[in-house]
């Protein structure tokens, strides 16, 4: 292998060898360096992104605290849309006032809580119907935020694969 030391016009230090009829250029070690602090900083990066995860958006299903439920109903606009892609968390208290997403048969459903007993909450689904008892135990948490209209995306896509009609 023919070897030789060229000087770019930027000062820097390449090696450039033949070797049947390929080049290869070696950068100098300053931009080595540089890789692997892109490289190192990549890795933080991954692993502060891994760690908010487990932390804070991992679902209930994996032992988390949040949700994510696509909002069924229309009539929250305009805080949230049908289909937008709420995450929810859950929380050890709740507050009147609230807007809470709830665990029902028809799946999950938004409503705001009107009165609190204990772990008993009065809450209205709809406005203006009557507000329903619904136990701490069924409430899947607070509206942390939403990603606006990414449900109908997605519930389509669901439905897609599963070639179901909506």
């Amino acid at each position: 292998m023919d070897g030789t030391r060229v000087v770019s016009a930027a000062g820097e230090h390449e090696e450039t060898g033949h070797w049947a009829g390929f080049s290869l250029n070696v950068e100098s070690e300053s931009s080595q360096g540089r890789g692997k602090q892109m490289f190192r900083l990549t890795q933080l990066l991954t692993g502060v992104l891994v760690l908010a995860f487990l932390f804070m958006l991992r679902p209930q299903v994996l032992g988390g605290t949040a949700s994510y439920v696509t909002v069924q109903q229309s009539d929250l606009e305009p805080l949230l849309y049908q289909y937008d892609l709420a995450i929810v968390r859950q929380h050890a208290k709740y507050q009147v006032g609230e807007l809470v997403a709830v665990e029902t048969l028809a799946g999950p459903y938004f409503g705001r809580i009107l009165d609190q007993e204990g772990e008993i909450f009065q809450i209205r689904f709809v406005a203006g119907a009557e507000p329903v008892a619904v136990s701490q135990e069924y409430l899947l948490g607070r509206i942390w935020f939403n990603i606006g209209d990414f449900g109908r995306s997605l519930t389509g896509s669901i439905l897609e694969a599963f070639k179901l009609s909506a």
